[in-house]
Formats: structure tokens, sequence, C-alpha cells
């Protein structure tokens, strides 16, 4: 598949990475930019509502807190 999927973009197949569900793929992501303690990142409200449920933050230990504006913040 990943070669199939390579081909079909024009890619190296070295440069794809698949993934069985979007919150592992989201995981690796914010692994892979080295997210730390503190660190903070943004979240659409449909995905603040996932990770209120116990999503990715909550994998990387990391602290929810809400805010009312259109965009919801998470501190990891």
């Amino acid at each position: 598949m990943k070669e199939k999927l390579a081909e079909y973009l024009s890619l190296d197949s070295s440069n794809i990475f698949l993934f069985w569900k979007g919150r592992v793929a989201l995981y690796a992501i914010l692994k892979a930019i080295d997210i730390k303690e503190g660190d903070e990142i943004i979240l659409i409200k449909t995905a603040w509502e996932w990770e209120k449920r116990g999503g990715i933050l909550y994998r990387t230990q990391g602290k929810l807190r809400e805010k009312s504006d259109s965009l919801s913040r998470a501190e990891v």
C-alpha cells in the first residue's frame, strides 16, 4: 500500500508514514516536533471536544485548559 501511494503521489516511499488511526498520527506528529511540558498548542473546537475525552494530550501527560474564545488552547 505504501509503495502504491508513493507512486501515485510521485514521492519516495521512505517519506510516507501510514497510521491506523488519526489520533495515532497526531500523537506521532506531536512527538516528532518535540512538544514538551509547558509548550502550548492550539486546537480547533472539534479537536478540543475529542481531547476532553482523553486523547493525545492525556497520553503525553499534558494539561488541558479551556478558553472561551473560538479556539481552545492546551498546554503540554
